[in-house]
């Protein structure tokens, strides 16, 4: 029985239709060695509720060499339902394989939608310290050169101005300053202030 499970592929059992995982009336019939027609008519003539038919059996048509069938797609417990009255070694075995192929895709979904979950908020966090960094980075700039940056050159250019004597009589010298690019009429002589002399 274990061979016979092993030998059946769970990614053809069952599928993922939106956001359900289901099987269809085909694969029932084809892995059960039932006619499709007459799983069908079983579906058909269930004895239960309409929410519980509603909810796990959906009629859909699927196309082969150019003609319209009808088929189910069938939830997990839609392929319990009808699958359990099915008898036999070989059957206990495909129901048992059914069981855990439904379970398989389960998980796997669920692998899929934490991975997703995990990426999108990582992607989420650093798309925030991104903005934050980015904001932080205009306004900084905006400091720099509306405030700061006038702020430290009139001050530098205080600060090298009362460094400066002129003395009478020696050829003017031109003097660049840093606020123009123009020139300076005066002759200055720049003296650094050193008090170990």
């Amino acid at each position: 029985m274990n061979h016979q499970l092993a030998n059946l592929d769970f990614r053809d059992m069952v599928v993922v239709s939106g956001d359900r995982v289901i099987t269809t009336s085909r694969k029932v019939a084809a892995y059960f060695d039932k006619q499709h027609h007459h799983i069908i008519q079983k579906i058909e003539k269930l004895d239960c509720s309409d929410e519980f038919l509603t909810s796990n059996f959906s009629r859909v048509t699927y196309e082969h060499k150019g003609n319209q069938y009808v088929e189910y797609e069938i939830s997990k417990d839609g392929a319990m339902y009808i699958i359990m009255s099915f008898t036999g070694k070989k059957a206990a075995a495909i129901k048992e394989a059914f069981i855990k192929a439904f379970n398989w895709m389960r998980d796997r979904l669920m692998e899929m939608a934490h991975s997703y979950q995990r990426e999108h908020n990582e992607l989420m966090l650093e798309f925030m310290k991104e903005k934050d960094v980015a904001s932080m980075s205009g306004r900084l700039l905006k400091r720099w050169g509306r405030i700061k940056k006038p702020q430290l050159i009139a001050r530098i250019e205080r600060l090298e101005q009362q460094a400066q004597i002129s003395i009478p009589g020696l050829p003017k010298r031109p003097f660049q300053s840093l606020s123009t690019d123009g020139l300076d009429n005066e002759t200055v002589i720049y003296i650094p202030h050193n008090p170990g002399m």
